[in-house]
């Protein structure tokens, strides 16, 4: 058993925090923590990459008791957390060619609908749509083929070259809506 101390050893009572920092090391701690702040910012800031996304919506026209297949709307979003430049959406066709027009006709009063202005920047969030119309392609070339958008993003990695890439988005598979 270990031996207790005489009532007049004096007792040692800490009553302060068990980590003491000397004069003037409170302001190193402080720029440790800034520091580490800044590096995290700039990681944040660097790694940001545009995420660009699309799909195809197809378009029907109700004839009767059936509808037919009237265009495909492209629909491109970036999810990224930088601008993305969209330089091109073009139809692909059995022959891999690619098409587009200027302008395309939809719906029953056969509305003229220009293709949009490229390239487009496309801010974190933003979306994009483009038309095509089954006559410039046929319906099944959205759906065997799909359409390609060619984008390049513009993160603030180097700049000296441009990064194209292509991304191939395809119409659904499902059959149009029955009426009746």
């Amino acid at each position: 058993m270990p031996p207790t101390p005489a009532p007049s050893d004096p007792w040692i009572v800490v009553d302060s925090p068990l980590v003491v920092f000397p004069d003037g090391s409170w302001g190193v701690l402080i720029s440790v923590v800034a520091l580490i702040v800044s590096g995290v910012s700039l990681w944040h800031t660097l790694s940001a990459r545009p995420r660009v996304h699309a799909f195809v919506v197809r378009r029907y026209l109700p004839f009767e008791d059936t509808a037919h297949t009237t265009g495909d709307e492209v629909v491109i979003t970036n999810l990224g957390r930088t601008a993305a430049v969209i330089y091109d959406v073009s139809a692909i066709t059995k022959d891999d060619e690619y098409l587009r027009s200027a302008s395309m006709r939809r719906g029953y009063d056969s509305e003229l609908i220009p293709f949009p202005d490229l390239p487009k920047s496309l801010a974190p969030g933003d979306v994009f749509t483009a038309w095509f119309s089954v006559s410039l392609a046929g319906e099944a070339a959205g759906r065997d083929f799909g359409y390609v958008v060619t984008y390049a993003n513009t993160s603030t990695r180097s700049k000296s070259r441009e990064e194209f890439a292509e991304l191939v988005v395809k119409a659904t598979h499902t059959p149009p809506p029955h009426r009746g």
